[in-house]
């Protein structure tokens, strides 16, 4: 197979199947089969939605690899000339032995910032849970991660928001019962029905407006 861009060649390293990229790039299984094979690219709709899914550069596919004409370069070389030097190639992808993976071949991989720290032993359900939604964002960043990874990440990512939703309006919910319960906004609230005793009618609205009986 000749590789003629580099949004060809992440593609063929990631080893995908074509039903998997047709879905990716919202496009059948013969417009992938072209792209992978080279003989076609995608639109800029298909190039965004791979962005995406795939992590695929969109520009990736504007970029030749200038294999081929290396070819007619070789063949026109002299016997007996010196070779040209090789271009270095891009590390592989392979798994560390801690288990992370590291980038697929041809897969450009953007730098992300450290990992985030994760809080104290005895920090709130509400911290801790931001802590993981820090994570997940943190891993949705990486370039080389599957369609099946990608998805995993997007429902805990959700899952995340819900719960810390929940957890935020059920603080804010102790708080307010606190504030009413204090013994010092109790006896401000008292003071001010005692004032607006002239002003029935103020008073009961205020009265309403405290939860005040």
């Amino acid at each position: 197979m000749r590789i003629v861009n580099d949004g060809q060649r992440a593609l063929v390293a990631l080893e995908t199947s074509l039903d998997a990229i047709g879905d990716a790039g919202g496009a059948t299984k013969t417009a992938a089969h072209r792209w992978r094979n080279g003989t076609g690219k995608p639109r800029a709709n298909a190039r965004e939605k791979m962005q995406a899914a795939l992590g695929i550069d969109v520009e990736a596919w504007d970029r030749d690899t200038g294999e081929s004409g290396a070819t007619k370069k070789r063949s026109k070389r002299k016997a007996g000339s010196p070779r040209p030097a090789k271009t270095p190639k891009k590390r592989t992808a392979s798994r560390t032995s801690s288990g992370t993976s590291k980038p697929a071949r041809g897969v450009v991989v953007d730098a992300v910032a450290p990992y985030p720290t994760a809080p104290p032993v005895d920090a709130s359900p509400i911290v801790a849970v931001r802590h993981t939604l820090a994570c997940i964002r943190h891993d949705m960043q990486r370039r080389d991660l599957a369609i099946a990874s990608i998805s995993k990440l997007r429902a805990d990512e959700s899952r995340s928001l819900t719960l810390l939703s929940k957890l935020e309006r059920e603080n804010e919910m102790t708080e307010a019962r606190y504030v009413r319960e204090h013994p010092e906004f109790r006896a401000h609230c008292r003071r001010i029905l005692e004032a607006l005793k002239p002003y029935p009618k103020a008073a009961q609205a205020v009265a309403a407006a405290l939860g005040a009986t």
